[in-house]
Order: C-alpha cells, then sequence, then structure tokens
C-alpha cells in the first residue's frame, strides 16, 4: 500500500527591520497547507536533509538537520531540542522526515512526514531563484547583525562561494546546478 505523500512550499521574503540593519530573508515553511511562522534555517535544509544528493556524511544513510530555529539562529531557544532526521528513499523517489518526539515539534502534527522529491526540488529552487534575484540580502537576521556589528557577515552569494570549497557541499551544489536545469526560472512564471 502506497503511502500517501505530504506537500511542501516555502514562504519567503525581505524584511528590513531596522534603519541599522541591512536587509535579511525570512524563511518559513508551509507543509500540508499549513504555514509554520517558525524562522526556518534554509540552508539546513538545503544541505542537510538528503535530497537526492548521494553525500556520504560520516556514513550515514539518515541525516539530521534542524530546520526550525530561533531569529537568533539557535533552534533551543525557540524551545526545540533535538534535531529532525531526514532520508532519501530512492525507490519511491521521496524525501522523508522523522520528527523526533517531545522535543520541541509540538507544531507539527506527524512524526513522520514524506515529500516527493521532484515537489522538494521545485521548493528548494523556486526559493534559490527569490534569493539570487535579491542576492543583496543576507541569509537571516542573525547574519544582518553579524554584518551590522562587525562588517563580516556574508550575503547569499558570498557564502554559496565560501561553502563550495568543501567536497562534499560541492555536491550539493552541483546537485542543485542539475535540479536547476529541470526547472528554470520561467517554470514558476
Amino acid at each position: 500500500m502506497k503511502k500517501e505523500l505530504d506537500t511542501i512550499k516555502a514562504h519567503l521574503k525581505i524584511e528590513k527591520e531596522h534603519e541599522c540593519l541591512p536587509a535579511y530573508f525570512i524563511f518559513h515553511l508551509e507543509i500540508n497547507d499549513v504555514e509554520y511562522k517558525f524562522y526556518t534555517d534554509f540552508t539546513a535544509i538545503v544541505v542537510r536533509s538528503k535530497f537526492g544528493t548521494e553525500i556520504d556524511y560520516e556514513g550515514e544513510e539518515e541525516s539530521i538537520f534542524e530546520p526550525f530555529i530561533c531569529d537568533c539562529g539557535v533552534s533551543g531557544c525557540n524551545g526545540i531540542y533535538a534535531p529532525i532526521s531526514s532520508r532519501f528513499i530512492e525507490e519511491e523517489n521521496v524525501v522523508e522526515w522523522i520528527v523526533p518526539k517531545n522535543m520541541g515539534y509540538d507544531f507539527l502534527d506527524k512524526e513522520v512526514y514524506r515529500f516527493s522529491m521532484e515537489e522538494y526540488e521545485k521548493m528548494i529552487v523556486k526559493t534559490l531563484y527569490f534569493m539570487g534575484n535579491n542576492d543583496a540580502a543576507f541569509m537571516d537576521k542573525q547574519e544582518a547583525i553579524l554584518h551590522a556589528e562587525n562588517g563580516d557577515g556574508m550575503t547569499l552569494m558570498e557564502l554559496l562561494d565560501h561553502w563550495a570549497v568543501d567536497k562534499e557541499l560541492r555536491k550539493v551544489f552541483n546537485h542543485i546546478y542539475e535540479i536547476k536545469e529541470k526547472y528554470p526560472m520561467s517554470y514558476f512564471k
């Protein structure tokens, strides 16, 4: 019996909260038509959620990541105390998230989410197009604050260039480039 798949969408906007802070992205997820207005770490979703890449993170079949965080960048500040496990099930073309019990995810209505790879990839690519069109904004509020205080925060493009030197992350970005070819920007208009 085939399990019904969950839906996932991204909500992304640019926030210009204070005159002293540069613009930054706010990213929320919508799962099964419910928008979760928790700060969401988009980079964790792209890099650690195993969305179809054959990347070996320390020999793990599953990956752990923290998609929901506080605006300071720490999930524990938001009452979330354990990461979500994620794996790509190749024979079903599905990304599966396993949510730990009693660890602060009471706002989610299930312990296991299964997303079609196609929908997951579209969510990621659509978000990347939005961010690329607005690449002067910082990834999140914390990076905007660091930049305002120290001048050492990185814009999206600087961050990607910085990350791309790692061999495993290069595989992630190569996979992103492949799915961007499948879904060009014109696909979303």
